[in-house]
Parts: structure tokens; C-alpha cells; sequence
């Protein structure tokens, strides 16, 4: 804490817009640079030179570039946009390192800066295991398909439930159900999928993971967070992923960093594994145990749960996989989910 607070009161401030913490190898980090100049003597910040760096947690440089700050006024502030591009090519497919920001002045360093970030490799995401294997989609919502289609993962597209149940396939995934466009009928064909040894990956629907297994979903905490945790971090859904990795997810937008859009409230059972959790707000629980642990339920839900039903098994996820076009982490989830269920 020390330390964080001894960066933000620098009487010259250098720091980075960062909407995300997770970018692929080969892409422009998106981010903007704020010089500020809170000088306590009033003076003028003479011209300056912006430093920027890659490194990874060895301190070894694998990127970095410069650029020109004009003199600024007390009070005040300049924006920068530099042109930060990400190696294609990385010390290692995934790199756990820092964005280092360094301000000179006349020869001296007058501000410095940085930030812990993630940096991976497209092919370390690694799809090799489900090239043998058949995947049935059906997108209803249209997000599913594209984080597919920019990984590079052969699947079957299918209109409807129906047109799904009625192939053979190793993985079904189904995005965007509700009860409108999939009523009850439709959850009867897909809870006969699993327990007939088929194996599904719901995603993005909302309630419906309740319309399909309402003895283990009561409801939905319906907020979108920016943090998640492993609950079962030896799950093999959660394959080179680290504990502080699911949290912050990139889109290249300035905008919350989400990675769930909200999560299931579910009931204990030998037959659900509660993988990840998220918690609404935070703040202290007050009052006895009882009422703290009935508080607790209200605001904490799990963004990814397992099901085994019958010879099949239903992995539920929050988790925002269009995501896995811009953010690394969101695209290992997604490929470890279809490699659970596929088997592998």
C-alpha cells in the first residue's frame, strides 16, 4: 500500500488509461498516457520525454519506444496516445510482465510508473485436442461463434435445440436460450441430451440454467462483475490459468472491464461443483451468523458451475467469451471448457 500510494502522489504523475489487464502478442496495447504536473512549488514542467516498457517479471525488456511531452503548467494536464505494439513473437507464448512508464526532464527522472499485466501468445491457447472432435453450436445470441471462429475451433452450427439433440456431437454448446425462444420442451431435449451421456456447455443465458436444473439453480445474481474467483482452482477447466487472472477482461474499450454477466445462486449438491464465484458488493456483513450467511446468499452467485446428470455432464458459465478476441484469458476458459467436456 505504501508503495501504490507513494505512485499516485507524485508531484508529476505519469500513468496509464488501462480498461483491461490481459492482450495478445501481435496487438496495440490500448492505452493512453496522463501526464500531470501537481508540482508544490508551482513551477512549470519544462518539456519532457515520455519512456514506455515491456518487461516481463524478470525485469528483461522485450518492447519499448519513447515519444515527446511539451512543457506543461501547473495544474495541468496532457494526454498522449502512444503507439504501443505488443511483439508478435514473446520471450514465452505467455508472459506475465509489466507496462514500466518512465518521464525525463533535462536528463532526470522526475516520474515514473507501472503495471502488472498478462501478455500471451495466440497459439499457446492451444486448440490441437478438439480438431478430432465434433462440437454442435447453436448462438441464438451471436456470441459464442465468433471467439469459436477467432480460435480457430471446427464446430457445427445448428438453428435450434432440435436441430442440435438430434446429431451426434462430443460438445454442445447453446448461447442465448431463454424461455421465449427455447421453452419447456426444448429443456426436456436438452436435459435428455445429458443424461443420455451427452455433454453441454451453456453459455450466456441467463436464467435458463433455473428452467433446466431448478433443484440445483434457485435464481440469478444479475450484475455484471469485474472479478471472479476459483473456487476449485485444480479443476481442469482452470489449465494455465492463475487465481488472479479471471478478473478485468479486455475488449479494447473503455469501458468496465466485466467478465461475467452475472451469476448462479445454486443449491449444494454431490452432483455441483461450484468452479468460480462472484460476490455483488463489497462491505462488512453485519448482525449473527445467521443473518450474515443470509446476506452472503443474496449478493454471491457462481459464474461457472458443473453438472453431472445421469452418463453427461453441464458445465453453466457467466463468463464473457466474446471476450476471447481481444482478452487471452476469457479464450483458454473457453477452449479448457470444450476440452472437459469433449473428454480431454
Amino acid at each position: 500500500v505504501y508503495y501504490d500510494m507513494k505512485n499516485a502522489l507524485q508531484p508529476v504523475l505519469v500513468s496509464a488509461e488501462l480498461w483491461g489487464r490481459h492482450f495478445y502478442a501481435g496487438e496495440r496495447l490500448p492505452t493512453k498516457i496522463c501526464v500531470i504536473n501537481d508540482k508544490e512549488d508551482g513551477s512549470l514542467l519544462p518539456a519532457s520525454q515520455l519512456h514506455w516498457q515491456l518487461v516481463n517479471n524478470n525485469g528483461q525488456t522485450f518492447a519499448k519506444g519513447e515519444k515527446d511531452v511539451a512543457a506543461l503548467e501547473n495544474y495541468g494536464r496532457e494526454w498522449i496516445d502512444p503507439n504501443i505494439l505488443i511483439p508478435k513473437d514473446l520471450p514465452q507464448q505467455r508472459v506475465e510482465g509489466k507496462l514500466v512508464l518512465q518521464l525525463t526532464a533535462n536528463g532526470k527522472v522526475i516520474a515514473e510508473n507501472s503495471y502488472d499485466l498478462l501478455f500471451a501468445e495466440k497459439n499457446s491457447l492451444n486448440t490441437e485436442r478438439l480438431k478430432d472432435k465434433k462440437i454442435v453450436v447453436v448462438d441464438l445470441n451471436k456470441t459464442i461463434s465468433p471467439a469459436l471462429d477467432f480460435l480457430g475451433v471446427k464446430y457445427t452450427a445448428a438453428g435450434s435445440v432440435a436441430d442440435a439433440v438430434n446429431q451426434k456431437a462430443d460438445v454442445f454448446v447453446f448461447s442465448g436460450l431463454d424461455s421465449v425462444n427455447t421453452p419447456g420442451v426444448e429443456a426436456e431435449k436438452i436435459k435428455a441430451l445429458i443424461q443420455h451421456g451427452g455433454n453441454v456447455l451453456l453459455t450466456q443465458s441467463g436464467n435458463y440454467a433455473h428452467f433446466l436444473y431448478p433443484q440445483y439453480v434457485r435464481s440469478v445474481v444479475n450484475v455484471p462483475g469485474e472479478i471472479a474467483n476459483m473456487d476449485i482452482p485444480e479443476s481442469a477447466i482452470f489449465n494455465g490459468i492463475e487465481p488472479l487472472d479471471i478478473r478485468y477482461f479486455n475488449n479494447n474499450q473503455r469501458e468496465k472491464p466485466t467478465v461475467v454477466t452475472d451469476a448462479f445462486r445454486i443449491n449444494r449438491d454431490p452432483s455441483v461443483e461450484a468452479l468460480a464465484s462472484f460476490t455483488k458488493i463489497h462491505g462488512y456483513l453485519s448482525g449473527q451468523v445467521s443473518a450474515r450467511m443470509s446476506t452472503l446468499d443474496k449478493i454471491k452467485g457462481f459464474p461457472i458451475v458443473k453438472i453431472k446428470d445421469s452418463q453427461g455432464n453441464a458445465i453453466l458459465s457467466a463468463i464473457l467469451f466474446e471476450k476471447a478476441v481481444t482478452d487471452p484469458v476469457p479464450a483458454k476458459l473457453l477452449i479448457n471448457m470444450l476440452n472437459d467436456l469433449a473428454g480431454k
